[in-house]
Parts: C-alpha cells; sequence; structure tokens
C-alpha cells in the first residue's frame, strides 16, 4: 500500500504515519495543491498512492476541493471505482453537512478528530487495501 496524507498540522501528519507506517510507503504534504501535484505525479509516474487521507481545512485548497479534483482527475484519466484511490476524508467538524459534502464528492470514508488507529485500520481491511491485522 501507498499512501499520501494530507494534513497541515505536523503532530496529525506525524501520528498518521505512525498509524501506517506498518502498511506501506506514506507520503506527506501540508496543503492542497502540493498534494494535489503529489497525487497526479504518482499516477504518471506509474507509481499511484492506493489511500489518501485527506483533512478538511487544508490551505491552498480545501479538502473538499483536493477531493474534487482527485475524482475529477481519476475520472478523466478513467480510473474511477476500485482503480482509483481509497479516499480517507478527516474533519474535526462533525456536522451533518461536512459529512455530507464529503461523501457527496466521493470520499470513502470519514474519520473525526481526534482520529483513532483502530478506525483508520477497521477502514484499511474495509477496503481490501490490507489483508492481515498489524
Amino acid at each position: 500500500m501507498k499512501a499520501l496524507i494530507a494534513e497541515d498540522d505536523f503532530i496529525n501528519r506525524r501520528v498518521m504515519q505512525l498509524f501506517l507506517a506498518g502498511y506501506g510507503k506514506c507520503d506527506v504534504a501540508d496543503n492542497g495543491r502540493s498534494a494535489l501535484a503529489m497525487y497526479q505525479d504518482a499516477h504518471r509516474n506509474n507509481k499511484p498512492y492506493s489511500l489518501v487521507c485527506l483533512d478538511a481545512t487544508l490551505p491552498e485548497m480545501s479538502g473538499q476541493e483536493l477531493l474534487r479534483q482527485i475524482r475529477s482527475y481519476e475520472a478523466e484519466n478513467r480510473l474511477e471505482g476500485r482503480d482509483g484511490a481509497r479516499i480517507m476524508f478527516i474533519s474535526s467538524e462533525a456536522g451533518k453537512q461536512t459529512i455530507l459534502d464529503a461523501y457527496r464528492s466521493q470520499c470513502d470514508g470519514f474519520m473525526l478528530k481526534p482520529f483513532r488507529k483502530r478506525e483508520l485500520i477497521h477502514f484499511l481491511h474495509e477496503q481490501g487495501l490490507v489483508q492481515e491485522a498489524r
């Protein structure tokens, strides 16, 4: 599994990296524009991300916009469904509208901050990204 973590808070990025460390390679971006560029570069280099964890409140491009841009890129390149990345949307806001907007933009999962390792690893299993518990 190859993961991209888009999170502007250093501690949250680091915690997420530690949670995912035993499951594959993790790259990080601290803003939405960098994350989108990394995502697109990975595809162009035939080393795509299978997982994207993105924060709702990113500088330079919101998490919602980043999610829409990734799904648009995938559609343009015929990477829809299981051929695209699994996207976990992460927010500190649990409002109904935030959650609905994330799913309408085609995220695969939603986690509320503070996120928990057990919840993230369950998502990895549920999405078929990992096979055995670590």
